[in-house]
């Protein structure tokens, strides 16, 4: 064991796309870890992975003209959120959640 904490990285994609290996959330978590690693990780080969695998998609959903506006109003729909700002620490949701708990015991926290 070398001390390291554990860690798990998840990524997302786009519930209208197809099921199965998408290669641009690999290469979003791949810039992640190493980020965090604090170390380059050579992602040439994912990076051309994503461009046929973005080519291929486009193409796909062309072929759909209901599918062309769903797409767009997602796609319009997500330009209108607004930045996160700075998310808080696990500590500081856990307390947080402590505190509500204590303050509405209804809600299922002690009830002293």
């Amino acid at each position: 064991m070398v001390g390291l904490p554990t860690v798990s990285l998840w990524g997302a994609a786009p519930h209208y796309l197809p099921s199965g290996t998408n290669p641009k959330v690999a290469l979003s978590l791949l810039r992640k870890l190493g980020a965090l690693l604090e170390m380059p990780i050579d992602t040439d080969d994912v990076e051309t992975a994503v461009a046929i695998w973005e080519k291929q998609v486009r193409e796909v959903v062309e072929e759909d003209e209901n599918l062309v506006q769903y797409v767009a109003r997602l796609e319009d729909a997500a330009g209108d959120d607004e930045p996160l700002g700075q998310i808080p620490s696990g500590d500081q949701l856990a307390q947080e959640l402590e505190a509500f708990l204590r303050d509405n015991p209804e809600e299922g926290g002690s009830r002293t």
